[in-house]
């Protein structure tokens, strides 16, 4: 499913971006 596909990049990089900014 390209929808949960997706959804899950964007949880990953959302978490990488917060522990690169924090």
């Amino acid at each position: 499913d390209y929808l949960r596909l997706a959804g899950e990049v964007i949880t990953l990089f959302t978490g990488v971006l917060f522990f690169f900014t924090n």
